[in-house]
């Protein structure tokens, strides 16, 4: 009954991973000379999956905690879920009528889209630390094959190099995070780490450097994946190497 319950509760990460394979399958079938048909049912199956999204939003009263704990279910992970959602859909309309792009690589710019989308909404619901590193990672790779997908362009491929490294250095920074939070919490669980942590602010003076250095690794983890201040430098180099709507995707 839980797993039941669990799995009904993802059914929108079940359907973009359902619509993933199908994309695979049918970019087989077509051997990419017929990307409008393979554009059309992924536009049918995201405002399948936003519908969904819509019309639960305004079902959930509480929140529901599935898989251990792992990921939560709420209004609030739900209409940010309905926001990314319909701003994907804006981006696969422009991929499927820009310019920018060769035909040949269409479908798998929708691909990589698709899959650093699931990692995103895993990422929106993800309240464990190790299944949030994951789902960052998900996104992360799909974004430098996104980068690299035009295989002719040499500022292209620098742009994904610059991008691998620079993920690759918040990657590192994000599991000495963790790592010294499960060390300070005993548990990779925010919710139970806000409690743990709390008791040790409030009881050992000493564990304050420990714990400023250990949020200063996951602050510097997340300002190098949103390229804010001061990793914001190699950015334009992203949006240069890239097309239009891979930048507005990013």
């Amino acid at each position: 009954f839980i797993a039941r319950k669990s799995m009904t509760l993802i059914l929108p990460e079940l359907s973009l991973l359902f619509t993933l394979i199908l994309v695979l399958l049918m970019d087989v079938y077509f051997k990419g000379k017929r990307p409008q048909v393979i554009h059309g049912g992924v536009t049918l199956g995201l405002l399948a999956v936003l519908l969904h999204l819509i019309f639960r939003a305004q079902d959930l009263t509480s929140s529901h905690y599935i898989f251990n704990g792992s990921l939560v279910i709420d209004s609030a992970t739900q209409y940010m879920k309905i926001i990314l959602m319909f701003s994907t859909i804006v981006v696969l309309w422009m991929v499927s009528v820009s310019k920018e792009i060769e035909s040949d690589i269409r479908t798998e710019n929708v691909v990589f889209i698709l899959s650093a989308l699931l990692g995103m909404c895993f990422m929106i619901s993800a309240v464990h630390l190790l299944v949030l590193f994951l789902a960052m990672e998900i996104a992360s790779l799909s974004i430098y094959f996104l980068l690299a997908s035009n295989k002719k362009s040499i500022v292209a491929s620098e742009a994904a190099m610059k991008a691998f490294f620079f993920g690759a250095f918040a990657s590192i920074l994000f599991v000495f995070g963790i790592a010294m939070l499960f060390g300070a919490g005993m548990s990779f669980s925010i919710g139970e780490l806000r409690f743990q942590l709390a008791t040790l602010f409030t009881d050992q003076s000493s564990a304050k450097l420990y714990l400023g250095i250990t949020f200063g690794f996951l602050f510097l983890a997340i300002g190098a994946r949103m390229a804010v201040f001061p990793f914001h430098f190699h950015f334009p180099d992203l949006i240069q190497g890239t097309t239009a709507p891979i930048s507005a995707f990013l």
